[in-house]
């Protein structure tokens, strides 16, 4: 994958992570799920969109190579 693909899939995932619910059900699971868990980040999302623009493709193969390849 080229890093130019790489930004593309990063881009698109943070894409669909900022889609908010569009039924009153699916945005009732989101924040029960994080009553339950006991995390209570409600923002979730927009933390982890945070995380994601500064993940570099780097990252990724080291994770890979350090949690596969041991």
């Amino acid at each position: 994958m080229t890093d130019d693909e790489f930004e593309v899939h990063k881009k698109a995932l943070t894409t669909t992570k900022l889609v908010k619910p569009k039924q009153l059900d699916a945005l009732s699971a989101k924040y029960w799920g994080e009553i339950k868990s006991r995390l209570y980040n409600f923002d979730r999302s927009e933390i982890e969109v945070e995380k994601l623009k500064s993940l570099k493709k780097n990252d990724i193969l080291e994770f890979y190579h350090v949690s596969f390849l041991i």
